[in-house]
Parts: structure tokens; C-alpha cells; sequence
């Protein structure tokens, strides 16, 4: 299927990341700190929606969000997804690499383990999740290529 018309930008990304700031975490991924599941399509369970109060997620989630798609956790092997808006169901890093238009080593973009050194460290031993979000934005353009609209 073509996805051109969904494409997401790195300064849509880095706005968006910023914008929800407070929430910002690379290790759990789409958390959601509600304590009520909602169920949708049997097994899986819906975790956020761009906007919603109390949810963390990470550079791909985020970049899911923006095109519009849903994240889902199937409830069973815990495993986060994107729910598209045409009801496929893809894998997160998949999909968020086909939304930024496959740039080389996003895969890398969207673990913490796989940044350069200067990002991972002052990333772990960053005290706020603002400053998270800040580092991750200069992630973004490391990966990216400084990509601008």
C-alpha cells in the first residue's frame, strides 16, 4: 500500500516529541498509566492516542501517533503495534521506519541502546523527562540528517 500522503517528518516528529514532553520515556515503550485496559479487535488492548493525558512514548510510537494510527499491546506476548487507519496491524519500528521514509539505521533511532554515546549517556543520566525529550529531538536529527520542511 502507499503511505506517502501519511509520511512523517523529523520536525513533526521532534515537535510532537517535545509538545508531550513530561511524558517522555525511551524504555517503556507506549506506557500508558491508565489502569483500565480498553480492549479492542479480541486480544489487544489500545494504549494511546496523540493527545491523550498519561502516556510515554517512544521516538517510533510517537511517529505512529502523528500519522494517525493507533498503538495496541497484544495482550497475550505484550508486543506493541501500530493499528493503521486502514486496520492493519504492523509492528511499531516497522512501521514508524516506513512513515519517516526509511531513513539508513532508524531502527537504531528508536532503541537507546544502538545511539552514539554522547546521546545514550547523557540520555541515562539525564533528571527530567523534558531533558529526555531534548536529547532525543538531537537524535532525531543525528539520524535524520538534520531533515527539515
Amino acid at each position: 500500500k502507499e503511505n506517502n500522503m501519511s509520511r512523517v517528518t523529523a520536525e513533526q516528529l521532534k515537535e510532537a516529541t517535545m509538545k508531550f514532553a513530561e511524558n517522555f520515556d525511551m524504555i517503556d515503550w507506549a506506557y500508558s498509566y491508565t489502569m483500565n485496559p480498553k480492549y479492542i479487535r479480541g486480544n489487544l488492548v489500545l494504549i494511546s492516542e496523540i493527545g491523550t493525558c498519561g502516556t510515554a512514548a517512544c521516538l517510533a510510537g510517537n511517529t505512529c501517533l502523528i500519522a494517525g494510527d493507533k498503538l495496541v499491546r497484544e495482550a497475550e506476548s505484550g508486543d506493541v503495534c501500530a493499528l493503521t487507519e486502514d486496520g492493519e496491524i504492523i509492528n511499531v519500528e516497522d512501521r514508524a521506519t516506513e512513515l519517516l521514509g526509511n531513513p539508513e539505521d532508524s531502527w537504531s533511532m528508536f532503541r537507546t541502546s544502538w545511539w552514539p554515546d554522547e546521546y545514550k549517556d547523557a540520555y541515562i543520566n539525564s533528571e527530567s523527562s523534558v531533558e529526555r525529550a531534548e536529547i532525543a529531538c538531537k537524535v532525531v536529527d543525528h539520524f535524520m540528517g538534520g531533515q527539515h520542511d
